[in-house]
């Protein structure tokens, strides 16, 4: 128990020291979109409602 506390200890020490990874990516929705850029932007894009 004492060596898997040390060695999840260790790994999150390891962790942070890292620089975070550039992460991008779209959700689509039925409303609309969330984007996510490389830099760390978040944009939501908002579809209007229509009338039909």
């Amino acid at each position: 128990m004492k060596r898997s506390i040390l060695l999840l200890g260790v790994a999150a020490v390891l962790a942070s020291c890292t620089s975070v990874p550039p992460v991008s990516g779209t959700i689509v929705a039925e409303q609309g979109e969330i984007r996510v850029h490389p830099d760390g932007r978040i944009e939501v894009v908002i579809e209007p409602l229509s009338d039909k």
